[in-house]
């Protein structure tokens, strides 16, 4: 079934090396990397994606002109 919902999954990546706030020890609790690792974190969340409906006909149209090119 198709998802009609609007949702993309959005990623976020953070690269916090180098950076001294509050040490690494205040945020992770978890097994450490030992390695440069330890200061980069990646988060994913579901999100609502909003396009004006003019947007979304330009994209199909776009899409289906290139899909059926001869």
């Amino acid at each position: 079934a198709d998802d009609k919902s609007g949702k993309a999954p959005v990623i976020t990546v953070f690269d916090h090396r180098g950076c001294q706030r509050g040490g690494p020890d205040r945020e992770y609790k978890g097994k450490k990397a030992n390695g440069p690792d330890d200061e980069m974190c990646v988060k994913v969340q579901s999100a609502k994606i909003a396009v004006s409906a003019t947007t979304a006909d330009s994209v199909l149209q776009q899409t289906i002109s290139t899909l059926y090119r001869k």
